[in-house]
């Protein structure tokens, strides 16, 4: 068995290549090179971030709609706290943090040796210039005893080198000097006058009250902000015991612009000995040479902000569960304003967001796949491709939008422009149970129950966590999917709308029932109630109208196939069964014979019978490309076999299901008929052939097996392994001469046995059960087929003469069409004839 299973492997990859390209059929192969598991998963986690988006992302405006935008506001319903929470008064904590950040005094840095340095600069210029350009000698002095004295002579700088003692000067001081102060100043030679005149204005501006220093900015403008708390003077390189200091009165802080105007001031009124010109030079000279020791530092000043805020602790409002903030119709004061919007800002804080968002996706996720796993372990008919799991997905998804929608838009719309009385609940609009119906014309009844549930759920999470909406709609789906169980005509759905939209009254009024009092009943709470069941009887018939829209849309998206499809391709105008009658009319007697075999063996065990017929109708259209190759088309009892060797036989006989498959492509056959094509004979083995070969082998080497199986798969579903059955059932019956039910039973008990040894049946879902109940349906059937007729008196010599011509031509006509049908079967009983083993060898 290990080789048939790896020559079928083969094949069946021969034959993939060959395949139609079209774009619904290259989609489907991509898809099955994933995991299902993989794909469950994956669709899972994309399904639930899109419900996560349709849940919590549009509920932010509904949350916030608490109270209107009048004056004064009025509660638009009850705002109750949920649970015990403490919550955190942004606007209280804001406002005391900007508070403390406002009292924060700016940080400056103080330099108190700026005057000292200004100072030695000033000296370190007078002297060396008049290093540069000494006063001239003064004249002998005589003393007595005719002794003269000689001046003393200054060591000039030689001329060379003055130009670059005086750029070195000059950029020591700080100060650009214009050509004629400095020409000013030689014709001075730099008198200690002028030095000390200098010193002394720049002690004005930079000497306060006895002992201290006065602190000069480059604009007082900047302090404005700060003179009612003062600033922060931070001392370059001071003690550690005080490297800062507060200065609360900012009269003693001056700016550059004021320190100029003392400079006036003080040479007009300090300076006596110096002369208009010197006073006017050594002015321009001090003013130049102000600098400021006191500056502004940002980034301490931020720094101290930033301390002062974490200082402060936030504020914190605690609300206990059950505490009625507000009800509907109350005016909003400011402080129940405040709370309400305390509250909601919490809700939808980032943090508080991303934890909600990150728990309900895994909620959702987690509730899918466990209801999922639990189907695919425990329901038998449970069973999901990847395209099952797109489809589910999207018609998920795309329910559940419906749904938001009509809250967001299609409800307050429609109550604004009618003026609609409070309770009026739009969700009994919305077509829920459409998607649950939808599920089961194109899958099966164990499908939609599970996803009637996940459905139901999820829609309670969107209708504001409504309990009674999720049972509402978990009642109704499961109707809406039982009474398209059967759906072959489409005013089947009609009806199925009509019931639901039934059902959804009657339940409408249970659940006011629940969620009012029947004895405080007034009538415009009784109109409120009609109105809703007039909501559910919509509905209902809203659905009939979506389902029969959505139908032919995943027919052809996804390939699937109702019971209103494939009574379509039951009609006999449908091109391939048309041309199938014409090009092969014993091959389309033969078919339809397998459909009556096969769709009443469906019926006994459970199966879907009419999508058994159909596979059995449109199993053998590959024979149509080479008619004259089958038995049973072969009217004129030649067999185009005997011209072929056994291996060029087995391939034409082959090719008919791989003919049969592209035919199906091309002509957008639903999947699971094509399937049925492919796998209807499994990797049965073409029993003629093969011995035919063995017998006319004279290389020595061993005839393979597998060269004359079928490619497969072997049948995957039980409308496949039935079709397997009633199509070599069939053409084995028709090999028997005067058939009674004996020969019929043990015929089909053969066939049965020959292909559950074989291993054809291991990868379908039969049971010994199902096995012995398909026999006894075939064994009905061909009964009805194969009666006894009573015989009519004839003419002795005509009637001998009748039997041998019969005899000699089922002899031959039997021999010749086992070769051309090439049907399976190893062993035969010794008490049949030979040309009855070759009838039924594949």
């Amino acid at each position: 068995m290990a080789k048939n299973g790896d020559k079928a492997g083969k094949l069946s990859s021969l034959e993939l290549s060959g395949e139609s390209r079209r774009p619904r059929h290259r989609l489907r192969r991509a898809l099955a090179l994933f995991r299902p598991i993989t794909v469950a998963w994956i669709i899972n986690v994309l399904c639930a971030m899109a419900i996560l988006f349709i849940i919590s992302h549009p509920r932010e405006k509904i949350d916030r709609a608490v109270y209107s935008n009048s004056d004064p506001p009025i509660a638009l319903r009850d705002f109750k706290i949920p649970r015990d929470q403490e919550v955190i008064d942004e606007e209280g904590t804001e406002k005391n943090r900007a508070e403390a950040e406002a009292r924060t005094l700016s940080v400056y840095d103080w330099d108190p040796a700026v005057s000292d340095a200004i100072k030695s600069s000033v000296s370190q210029f007078y002297n060396g210039f008049r290093e540069l350009y000494p006063p001239e000698p003064e004249i002998p002095e005589i003393l007595e005893g005719d002794t003269v004295l000689e001046p003393e002579t200054p060591i000039a700088v030689p001329p060379a080198f003055r130009p670059e003692k005086e750029q070195e000067l000059l950029k020591s001081l700080g100060l650009a000097l214009s050509t004629d102060d400095l020409e000013a100043l030689k014709k001075y030679h730099f008198s200690p006058d002028l030095e000390k005149a200098t010193l002394k204005l720049i002690d004005v501006v930079y000497a306060g009250e006895p002992g201290s220093k006065r602190y000069v900015v480059p604009n007082r403008e900047l302090l404005l902000k700060d003179r009612e708390k003062g600033i922060l003077a931070r001392t370059i390189n001071a003690p550690a015991d005080k490297p800062s200091v507060k200065i609360a009165n900012l009269e003693q802080v001056i700016d550059l612009g004021i320190g100029q105007e003392m400079v006036e001031k003080s040479v007009t009124k300090d300076i006596e000995k110096l002369s208009a010109e010197e006073k006017d030079l050594v002015a321009r000279m001090a003013k130049g040479l102000l600098d400021p020791n006191l500056t502004f530092n940002k980034d301490k000043t931020e720094e101290a902000k930033a301390e002062a805020r974490e200082s402060v602790k936030p504020i914190y409002y605690k609300f206990t569960k059950g505490e009625v903030i507000a009800r509907s119709g109350d005016r909003i004061t400011e402080e129940k304003k405040k709370k309400i919007d305390i509250i909601l800002a919490a809700r939808t804080s980032p943090t508080t967001r991303g934890f909600e968002e990150f728990g309900l996706v895994s909620l959702i996720i987690l509730f899918n796949a466990s209801l999922v796993s639990f189907s695919r372990k425990n329901i038998r008919k449970f069973f999901l491709e990847p395209k099952d799991f797109i489809f589910l997905g999207l018609t998920m998804v795309l329910a559940l939008g419906a749904l938001k929608l009509t809250e967001l838009f299609g409800g307050p719309a429609i109550k604004e422009l009618y003026d609609l009385g409070e309770g009026v609940n739009f969700f009994y609009l919305v077509p829920l149970a459409a998607a649950a119906m939808l599920v089961r014309m194109v899958l099966n009844s164990e499908v939609s129950l599970i996803f009637a549930v996940i459905l139901s759920a999820l829609g309670g999470m969107v209708a504001d966590n409504s309990v009674t909406f999720a049972l509402y709609t978990m009642i109704g789906a499961t109707v809406a999917a039982g009474e398209v169980r059967q759906c072959r005509q489409r005013s089947a759905i009609i009806t199925a709308g009509v019931k639901l939209g039934l059902v959804n009254f009657l339940l409408i009024l249970v659940i006011s029932m629940i969620n009012v009092k029947l004895l405080n009943l007034d009538g415009a709470l009784i109109n409120v109630i009609i109105l809703n069941g007039v909501f559910g009887l919509a509905g209902g018939v809203f659905t009939a109208i979506i389902v029969t829209g959505l139908v032919p849309v995943a027919e052809s998206l996804f390939g699937y196939a109702t019971d209103i499809k494939l009574l379509e391709l039951l009609n006999q105008d449908h091109p391939l069964l048309k041309d199938l009658s014409l090009r092969a009319p014993g091959t389309h007697q033969h078919s339809l014979m397998v459909a009556n075999l096969a769709e009443a063996a469906a019926k006994s065990i459970g199966a879907n019978p009419l999508l058994a017929r159909v596979c059995a109708m449109y199993h053998d259209i590959g024979k149509m490309n080479k008619p004259l190759y089958f038995a049973e088309n072969q009217w004129d009892g030649s067999n185009a076999h005997d011209r072929l060797s056994p291996s060029m036989s087995t391939l034409i006989i082959h090719s008919h299901v791989k003919d049969g498959v592209e035919m199906g492509e091309n002509h957008n056959l639903p999947e699971m008929v094509i399937s049925a094509i492919r796998e209807h004979h499994g990797t049965g083995l073409l029993n003629f052939f093969y011995e035919k070969a063995k017998e006319l082998n004279e290389t020595g080497v061993p005839v393979e097996e597998t060269d004359f199986r079928y490619p497969g798969p072997k049948p995957q579903t039980r409308e496949t392994a039935i079709l397997m059955l009633a199509d070599v059932v069939e053409s084995a019956a028709r090999t028997l001469r005067n058939p009674n039910a004996a020969q019929l039973q043990g015929l089909v008990q053969k066939q049965i046995n020959r292909f559950f040894i074989d291993g054809q049946l291991d990868e379908c879902d039969l049971s010994l059960k199902n096995l012995h109940e398909i026999a006894r349906s075939f064994n009905t059937t061909l009964g009805a087929i194969y009666h006894q007729r009573p015989d009519y008196p004839q003419p002795a010599a005509k009637v001998a003469q009748e039997k041998k011509k019969k005899a000699e031509q089922d002899g031959a006509g039997n021999k010749e069409r086992g070769k051309a049908e090439g049907k399976d079967e190893r062993k035969k009983d010794s008490e049949e004839p030979e040309d009855h083993i070759k009838r039924l060898g594949m």
